[in-house]
């Protein structure tokens, strides 16, 4: 037998157990989005380094809302690991639950998940994540109006809303994020997020935020790939080898999928053994366009690795997972210029803007001329992200289990 070097492990010297409160409400609900896949990412590295002599973890999660993940589900966690899982709908506050547990740190993945819950009284050391401010900057910078005021019959509704909104009888969309704000004010907090552009957006519209934000680059999603292909377009798209370029509509329309296919439609014309593939939200298609529901997580592997493309349009974004699922496959990237995207992506993709569908065209063009190119820039770029992420991701999980 030999002796554990504590010190080279990075774990307490002789101290008694560091008792850690990880939330699990930020991977709860029914929209699966970059925030939730960046907690469950965490966790999972947290899982495979932890030990139990010198860590104890609760799990904090509210019974009234469901858990799309298996990795985070209490049951499972419970079951597997012998862990303890508290239920937030049947406790009096987080801050009882700390007292209770004597917790010496609160790790929150999402922020604004926290809105409707009591922040008082938490006194011990916690780590917050924001991810992005996307409801405020969309409402101040109009982006919503824009996308919306279409002559469909949703018309009215968004009209009363300009209008309630510019006489301030409607609640702003940031109200949700006042009272994580409020909190993070506090000594006790450290807060983090996963760009300089959250960053900025942060100071902005909350000034009276003065200390400082470390930015940790969301870690690469850990993806349960399967050699077999379970929906069958898709596989007869890929076993046909057919030249495709890929966007993922879900159903936000800052994914801005009907600008994407207005463009195609033209692109089309010019080059008709091209195919547009879009992934999620089911919408009316134009000609060279297949519609794929929301897939799983090994089939929208195989889609990313066998795309021609991926076309990113977004109109926010405050770090984006897409782009680098696809560029480790070395696919050329065409990404709207706004938000993020340039600083995270660098020089790799062919940028254009997202409300300019002649840039988009000519992009279009470009990836096909130089498609080698933007390939070879991908595959540079991917290892160089995939460095920060690995970086950033051993960072945060170190300060969270080296917690004293």
């Amino acid at each position: 037998m030999f002796a554990i070097n504590k010190k080279k492990l990075n774990l307490p010297v002789n101290k008694s157990r560091t008792v850690i409160l990880f939330d699990l409400i930020s991977t709860q609900g029914p929209i699966i989005n970059g925030g939730a896949e960046f907690t469950v990412k965490i966790l999972q590295t947290i899982l495979k380094r932890y030990n139990k002599d010198y860590h104890k973890i609760i799990f904090l999660f509210d019974s009234k809302i469901q858990t799309p993940y298996t990795s985070a589900n209490p049951r499972f966690l419970e079951d597997k690991y012998n862990f303890t899982c508290v239920d937030l709908a049947k406790s009096e506050s987080i801050a009882s639950i700390i007292d209770e547990y004597k917790v010496d740190l609160f790790f929150v993945g999402i922020g604004q998940r926290l809105e409707y819950y009591s922040l008082e009284n938490i006194n011990c050391k916690t780590y917050i994540v924001f991810h992005d401010l996307s409801d405020i900057e969309i409402e101040d910078n109009w982006l919503e109006y824009f996308l919306f005021m279409k002559l469909h019959k949703k018309t009215l509704k968004h009209f009363l809303r300009l209008i309630l909104s510019y006489f301030s009888l409607r609640k702003p969309q940031g109200h949700h994020y006042i009272n994580p704000f409020k909190f993070a004010l506090n000594e006790n907090v450290t807060i983090f997020t996963v760009s300089e552009y959250s960053k900025i957006s942060i100071k902005y519209y909350f000034p009276e935020i003065k200390k400082e934000i470390s930015v940790i680059h969301s870690p690469e999603k850990h993806i349960y790939f399967k050699k077999e292909i379970s929906n069958e377009i898709l596989k007869n798209l890929i076993e046909s080898r057919a030249k495709y370029f890929l966007i993922l509509g879900a159903d936000r329309p800052l994914k801005n999928v009907d600008f994407t296919k207005l463009v195609f439609g033209k692109f089309s014309v010019l080059y008709p053994e091209f195919i547009l593939v879009n992934v999620g939200k089911q919408c009316k298609s134009i000609s060279n366009q297949i519609n794929l529901p929301y897939l799983s997580e090994s089939d929208l592997e195989h889609a990313f690795k066998n795309c021609y493309s991926l076309i990113y349009a977004t109109i926010f974004e405050g770090f984006g997972y897409p782009p680098i699922e696809a560029m480790k496959y070395g696919k050329p990237i065409i990404a709207s210029n706004v938000c993020s995207m340039p600083e995270i992506l660098g020089d790799a993709p062919i940028y254009f803007s997202p409300f300019y569908k002649v840039d988009l065209m000519k992009a279009l063009l470009k990836v096909v001329c130089n498609y080698d190119y933007y390939k070879n820039k991908s595959i540079l770029k991917y290892q160089e992200i995939k460095e920060l992420q690995n970086t950033s991701l051993d960072r945060l999980v170190s300060m969270i289990l080296n917690s004293e």
